[in-house]
């Protein structure tokens, strides 16, 4: 008989459905805690498996798991995001994994509902209508298409692949930025990070979607901002960390980009003193573009089994991370 797994759970919402889409599995046991470090720990001592989400894996849980998880072997993340793991480390021989493109569909809706109501001025017909005040003309005057716009694309992995499917049934163009240069389907060209600063100028819309790495932190500022067009608008669905905010503000305020639709920050809750919420030329979400997708729960859950399966067969993992 095979040895007896324990796979600990800890997720606000699918540990339910992993410990039943694994009932079948002989030896399998999947144990729901709560998100609090101290919980965890008092489960993690003889777990095989951790299932969690980046933003849980904190400092205090990493020490946790590194003084007390004398079993573990692999930690799965139910989001796309890793950098915690990153930042704080898992224990050597521990494998990582995480949900894939499973939001990208989600995230890429967001992201083009916050550009389309960027280029066609929602916010600002907003403000009319709770002023009763219906100007035609003047409203007029500051619309624009997205037809034979250029979508820059920065990080073309799920998100920006999905968003740029989108992106061609508005006519638009796409230049995709990623790690590398390659070719795809979806976009005129993909031009590695090291090349952002040659395609920005000819952006009309940036949509920003790339991992939280140490390379990509801070990867706009000033000077990516000054190099884009004064109508262009920039849409934020990555990481808050991966621009700096006070650059961004600046060049909102001075009205050097048209507009900005952000879903991540470097601080969230978004301060209430933060000057973004002033900003007539930003649409502010509460980073949500993961959200509203029924089907999310039931993809995360497949990729919870497949990987469970997987594991208990010692066969190679899906949605590896080598943060090595």
């Amino acid at each position: 008989m095979a040895d007896p797994i324990k796979i600990v759970c800890s997720l606000k919402r699918g540990c339910m459905e992993l410990a039943e889409a694994c009932a079948d599995l002989e030896n399998v046991t999947v144990t729901a805690v709560e998100s609090e470090p101290e919980s965890i720990g008092a489960e993690i001592e003889d777990a095989d498996a951790l299932v969690i989400n980046n933003a849980f894996y904190t400092a205090e849980l990493a020490a946790i798991v590194h003084d007390k998880a004398a079993r573990l072997r692999w930690i799965q993340f139910y989001s796309t995001g890793y950098n915690n793991a990153e930042a704080h480390g898992i224990p050597k021989d521990v494998v990582l994994t995480n949900a894939g493109s499973v939001y990208a569909p989600p995230v890429a809706e967001h992201a083009l509902a916050l550009v389309l109501a960027l280029v066609r001025r929602l916010p600002h017909m907003e403000r009319e209508r709770l002023r009763k005040h219906f100007n035609q003309l003047e409203t007029a005057s500051h619309l624009s298409t997205l037809r034979g716009a250029t979508l820059l694309a920065v990080g073309f992995g799920g998100i920006g692949k999905s968003a740029a499917k989108r992106a061609l049934a508005f006519d638009m163009r796409v230049i995709g930025v990623a790690s590398r240069e390659r070719e795809d389907a979806l976009a005129e060209r993909v031009v590695g990070l090291d090349r952002l600063g040659e395609v920005l100028p000819g952006a009309d819309v940036i949509i920003l979607s790339l991992p939280l790495l140490d390379e990509t932190a801070g990867v706009f500022g000033a000077a990516e901002f000054a190099a884009m067009k004064s109508s262009a608008v920039f849409v934020n669905v990555g990481r808050g960390a991966l621009v700096d905010e006070g650059a961004l503000i600046r060049a909102l305020e001075e009205r050097r980009i048209a507009g900005a639709g952000l879903d991540v920050y470097t601080t969230e809750p978004l301060p209430e003193d933060s000057p973004l919420w002033d900003l007539d030329n930003v649409i502010i979400s509460p980073h949500v573009g993961g959200f509203g997708d029924p089907s999310t729960l039931g993809d995360l859950t497949a990729i919870g089994r497949d990987n469970v399966v997987r594991f208990v067969a010692g066969a190679p993992l899906i949605n590896f991370l080598d943060i090595s």
